[in-house]
């Protein structure tokens, strides 16, 4: 499996007259013998995939292919994390300190924190995350 694959890649669909393919436009991150890493946007959010070079031109990919690319990098998606409400924002802000545009404006990290703290999320569990997925993508391989 290549660096950041995340699932199998699908068939391409033959384009028929009733669905013909849409262009996408991709950036080229790089090639590496016959595959792209191409970057898109898919309804708002950046996607990476691993496609044949020859089959993106003018700057172009059928959304068919990209669909059927290999994924690239982690799938933050999956992380989980807690179920957060404007109560429990508003605690974890006052609890920091923060009560006021002011006190936000002067504490941005504290206010950083108090989000991560909400949240449950920090560097060091998106670490494990990370670490977690590059394992189960190895027992696969």
């Amino acid at each position: 499996m290549t660096e950041g694959m995340e699932r199998e890649p699908k068939e391409p669909r033959k384009a028929t007259r009733q669905s013909a393919a849409k262009l996408v436009p991709v950036t080229v991150i790089r090639v590496t013998g016959e595959g792209a890493l191409v970057e898109y946007a898919e309804r708002g959010e950046p996607r990476r995939v691993t496609i044949p070079a020859n089959l993106v031109r003018d700057g172009k990919a059928e959304d068919e292919t990209l669909e059927a690319g290999v994924p690239y990098g982690v799938p933050w998606e999956r992380l989980e994390t807690a179920k957060v409400t404007p109560a429990s924002i508003a605690r974890a802000l006052r609890n920091a300190g923060i009560w006021t545009c002011d006190d936000l404006r002067t504490k941005q990290q504290v206010a950083v924190g108090a989000l991560q703290a909400a949240y449950r999320v920090d560097v060091g569990r998106l670490n494990e995350f990370a670490t977690e997925f590059a394992k189960e993508k190895e027992a696969k391989e």
